[in-house]
């Protein structure tokens, strides 16, 4: 699916990680860890965004009154 991503979209960036599974039967054996990917367009035109600072926060309940940044 990645590598037919990567054809219709040049520019677009796939990273992978296996590690080595704790269960692994099987030197060859590796679990799945993640996938990043970013799509050419995006990353051509990221420079086009403006800066943005974004704040969030969560009230806090029970003893601990207020909120968290």
């Amino acid at each position: 699916f990645f590598a037919a991503l990567q054809r219709a979209n040049p520019g677009t960036v796939v990273e992978w990680e296996w590690q080595d599974g704790e269960m692994a039967r099987r030197s060859r054996d590796r679990e799945f860890k993640f996938v990043f990917w970013a799509f050419g367009p995006a990353i051509r035109t990221f420079h086009l965004c403006p800066p943005i600072i974004s704040i969030d926060s969560t009230h806090l309940r029970g003893s601990y009154k207020g909120n968290v940044l």
